[in-house]
């Protein structure tokens, strides 16, 4: 099948650790010998195991995930490659809820970081976008050390010295590496909560602040924070939601 699709030589095989000792090395025989080259393959890649409690993953084991159950459990199908490029592919992970929570959110944050300078306008400026260029490809050329590169991701996306379009340019160009799909990736609003007594309430202690009636505002403010009501003040207006 390789033979097939790349030729009697290709640069890169790839396959699970387990693999290495008995499965590549008779390929490596069998194909160098009927194709007479040397080395068949120039890199081979072998990928570490992903831990759940201790076992691997089989069909006789019951333990079997896909993407199918993390998207039904409400995580985005691209949260689990965030988690996966969270560890070398030569280190072993372990795959917990708390794990993915975690990588949700990081995904999460990444996106609002990009979404926040992904339509920008303007030309960004090469000498200032070379270094961090540098050391991305520095780290992937550190056998594909994928930790390390996301480090650079986030040193761009929160470094407010560099200019939006800078980090615009940065953090796409590196996307065309990591497949995130930060270039269409979206943020889904929490739709908000609703309850006409509470959205009144809000309403008159908006109006009383226009009003500079701050003695009311401040009343209907300290009636809502004993019932657990948070009120987040914007100049489109305010918005409330229910503590914890």
């Amino acid at each position: 099948m390789s033979s097939k699709y790349l030729g009697k030589r290709f640069d890169i095989h790839t396959g699970g650790i387990d693999l290495a000792t008995v499965h590549h090395t008779n390929e490596v025989a069998q194909s160098e010998c009927g194709f007479d080259v040397s080395p068949w393959v120039n890199f081979w890649v072998h990928n570490e195991f992903l831990d759940f409690g201790g076992e691997k993953m089989s069909k006789s084991k019951g333990n079997v995930r896909s993407l199918d159950d993390l998207i039904d459990r409400g995580y985005d199908a691209l949260a689990f490659r965030y988690f996966i490029l969270q560890a070398h592919y030569r280190q072993q992970q372990t795959f917990t809820p708390e794990a993915m929570d975690a990588a949700q959110t990081g995904y999460t944050r990444l996106v609002k970081a990009v979404v926040a300078v992904r339509d920008v306008a303007g030309e960004g400026d090469p000498a200032a976008q070379a270094p961090y260029r540098e050391k991305f490809r520095a780290a992937l050329a550190d056998d594909l050390n994928a930790p390390k590169a996301m480090a650079v991701v986030w040193e761009v996306a929160r470094n407010d010295s560099l200019a939006d379009v800078d980090r615009r340019d940065l953090l796409l160009a590196f996307d065309e590496v990591l497949g995130l799909d930060l270039a269409n990736a979206k943020i889904e609003e929490a739709e908000a909560e609703s309850d006409p007594r509470i959205d009144a309430l809000v309403a008159e202690r908006d109006e009383a602040r226009k009003n500079k009636d701050f003695a009311t505002a401040d009343r209907i403010r300290d009636e809502l924070t004993a019932e657990g009501i948070t009120i987040v003040d914007s100049p489109d207006g305010s918005k409330w939601s229910r503590s914890g």
